[in-house]
């Protein structure tokens, strides 16, 4: 069996590049990248965790989202509603495969 930790695990104790390099300090090989905002959807920073997990000798399995932003509207009936969070999933979806993330996490719709 493999152990992981998510960064989510440190969600507003600190930064998701934070997270990583905590994690990386105690050891843990594995771990589900958690992105809290849109800024972390940006290339430019997912091309930096995912060095930075490089560095670490780190292995991520999974990703995902702060779902309030972007997995409700996926099944929106307003197109342009729809259309964006397809495009912010697509970018996260990205940076899954940036990170070497065969998994997403979806949570599922908010009732």
């Amino acid at each position: 069996m493999k152990v992981g930790i998510s960064t989510a695990c440190f969600f507003m104790r600190g930064y998701t590049e934070d997270a990583i390099e905590r994690i990386a300090k105690l050891g843990v090989q594995q771990c589900e990248v958690f992105l809290s905002n849109f800024q972390e959807y940006e290339k430019s920073f997912t091309d930096m965790l995912a060095k930075q997990l490089r560095d670490a000798q780190m292995q991520c399995t999974a990703v995902h989202c702060l779902t309030t932003q972007v997995e409700p509207q996926l099944f929106s009936g307003h197109g342009r509603q729809r259309q964006f969070a397809l495009d912010t999933y697509c970018r996260i979806l990205d940076a899954a495969h940036s990170f070497g993330a065969k998994l997403y996490v979806m949570h599922g719709t908010i009732n």
